[in-house]
């Protein structure tokens, strides 16, 4: 049996270019909260033929590479998916219900999702075609379970190999940062460059930041790491 396994899209609109088999989806991204807590996701058929699919939500967390961790949902992870199978015409829009149930009123952390939106085939559609089609749609779902946020950095590592730094961080906030803007500054307090680099680090999640062929490194005295809450860690070298 000939099998054909569509690519995996994360978070963004796409088409597949297998035959009649094309799809949108949006939002391309869901963040729910206490206050907020029912999102409507619209899946669009562009093909001219039918398709079932199933909905399924997963923990995702990553590791200090940036690599991406998804797991399954534990007892405490309470989300209702209205429909999570259904079938979807040729040119028809579908919705989808995402709800979360909020076990704690006053609740304090973050949380970080992913929402799969798979399509699935009976047997007997594959014994008749002799294909197999795997369209997987992978979004960002955001729970926003925290009143207060923890403003800190912790630099866990630093290592000089020659021109280059390794250093490793942990956000002990309690939501998703974003690093925008590294800042070297030399011995006398004047800054000698500045990166620009987007690096997105989850709550209380290491990162390892490579930096690479770092010019006088070893006029360097201090780093500075700035990030989207207006925030920023001084590392003095």
């Amino acid at each position: 049996m000939k099998k054909i396994i569509g690519i995996i899209l994360l978070g963004m609109l796409f088409s597949i270019g297998l035959s009649a088999f094309s799809y949108k989806i949006i939002p391309v991204n869901i963040e729910l909260s206490v206050k907020q807590n029912i999102k409507i996701l619209k899946l669009k058929n562009l093909g001219a033929s039918d398709s079932m699919f199933r909905v399924s939500i997963m923990k995702w967390t990553e590791d200090e590479n940036g690599s991406m961790i998804m797991t399954k949902l534990n007892k405490k992870d309470k989300f209702i998916v209205t429909p999570k199978i259904f079938k979807i015409k040729a040119r028809e829009t579908k919705s989808i219900r995402i709800a979360k149930i909020f076990r704690n009123k006053n609740p304090k952390i973050q949380n970080f999702y992913r929402i799969i939106v798979s399509e699935i085939k009976s047997n007997k559609e594959v014994e008749k075609t002799g294909l197999t089609y795997l369209v997987k749609i992978n979004i960002p779902l955001i729970v926003n379970e925290q009143l207060k946020v923890k403003q800190e950095i912790e630099v866990v590592s630093i290592n000089k190999l020659g021109k280059d730094l390794n250093i490793v961080v942990k956000s002990k906030y309690d939501r998703l940062i974003i690093l925008d803007k590294i800042i070297f500054y030399g011995k006398d307090g004047k800054e000698l460059k500045t990166l620009k680099k987007i690096i997105k680090i989850l709550p209380n999640n290491n990162i390892k930041i490579n930096l690479k062929d770092i010019k006088d490194i070893d006029k360097i005295n201090k780093i500075r790491m700035e990030h989207d809450k207006d925030g920023k860690k001084d590392i003095s070298l």
